[in-house]
């Protein structure tokens, strides 16, 4: 599994930039839902952020031998305030059809540590037992000093400090992604593939479907992929969770990174679409990040499209765009997506 990369440079910094990303979207998502332009995004779950911090504290013991009697034998005592920061994460859901919002609301605590202070600690190991069955400790040696592990420093540093949600009584952790069939994409109302040269050269020119005004496009294709987030128990994780996922693009053996639209100011990062020619025709991509829909559902698009006035898809077009998708910070799935002029095909690793 490959590092978590947090949000920020600090557990303040990462929660900060979480707070913004899931409250912007809320803010965008409520102006066009006022609008009634909202059926543009295809959601029917919109969550807000509310900062929290606190600590915990945690009087625990360990012990490997409850008698304490067996050489080598360890008892651990110890208090130990952790402190963290976090979002409390609340899902208000949307009848589209009705045009309005629900009653039903769902809740979740997100949290990374913000650092620990270990307030007391004592304990012992056996070093020598008597002879015979069976044997007693004779001799302990007391522990006098201790050491912090510096990887649970941040970054590295644990989340979900304090973790809870409303579904059940089950602690339900994302841990991988099943890929959704064609035909269950269908039933949710979602072509799979759209091909727009194929649609002109029926009279039915497809139009881009950002920017104003829109531009007719003659050539390129859409396909519409689906993924759901599933817990330790291959189960559907069902609430709405906030995803994000880092994206990037290998070309002649570099790579390059691809922003979200809220780091790059709506700007994105132009990938050149012949490999050779790094200064030459280019497309716009972003790194997405949105709210999971029910049933744990991640509905992701793979377009590249021509407009007119354009000479349409080159020959020979193959970009190999990578995906590392997080549901929070936590890790869940690598996906190997591929722009090419016959399909649009996606692979998880």
């Amino acid at each position: 599994m490959p590092t978590i990369p947090m949000l920020g440079s600090s557990p303040e910094e990462a929660i900060d930039k979480e707070y913004e990303m899931i409250n912007g979207r809320y803010q965008r998502f409520m102006q066009s839902f006022e609008s009634d332009s909202y059926s543009q995004e295809v959601t029917d779950v919109a969550q807000q952020a509310i900062k929290m911090r606190g600590y915990i504290i945690v009087d625990g013991k360990d012990e490997d031998d409850p008698n304490g009697e067996r050489l080598g034998s360890l008892t651990l005592n110890y208090v130990v305030k952790e402190e963290f920061v976090g979002n409390i994460i609340i899902s208000n859901y949307f009848d589209l059809e009705k045009q309005r919002c629900t009653e039903e609301k769902d809740y979740l605590i997100h949290t990374i540590s913000n650092g620990s202070e270990v307030m007391s600690i004592s304990g012992h190991e056996c070093v020598e037992t008597s002879y015979g069955i069976p044997s007693q400790c004779t001799r302990k040696e007391y522990f006098s000093t201790y050491e912090k592990d510096s990887g649970n420093e941040y970054p590295g540093s644990y989340q979900d400090v304090l973790m809870g949600n409303s579904e059940g009584n089950k602690v339900k952790k994302p841990t991988y992604l099943k890929k959704v069939s064609d035909y269950e994409i269908e039933a949710m109302g979602i072509k799979p593939y759209i091909n727009y040269k194929e649609l002109c050269e029926q009279g039915k020119c497809a139009f881009s479907e950002v920017g104003e005004p829109k531009v007719e496009l003659i050539d390129g294709y859409k396909g519409s992929i689906v993924f759901q987030v599933l817990d330790q128990f291959g189960l559907p994780i069902e609430k709405a969770m906030f995803f994000r996922e880092n994206r990037w693009v290998i070309i002649n053996k570099n790579k390059i990174n691809i922003p979200s639209e809220e780091e790059s100011d709506g700007q994105g990062q132009k990938i050149p679409i012949y490999p050779d020619k790094p200064d030459g025709p280019s497309i716009t991509m972003y790194s997405g990040n949105g709210t999971t829909h029910k049933g744990g559902k991640i509905i992701d698009e793979l377009a590249i499209a021509f407009p007119k006035g354009t000479s349409g898809m080159p020959k020979g077009l193959d970009i190999t765009v990578h995906q590392d998708i997080y549901i929070f910070d936590c890790f869940v799935e690598h996906v190997i997506q591929h722009y090419s002029p016959i399909d649009a095909t996606s692979t998880l690793e």
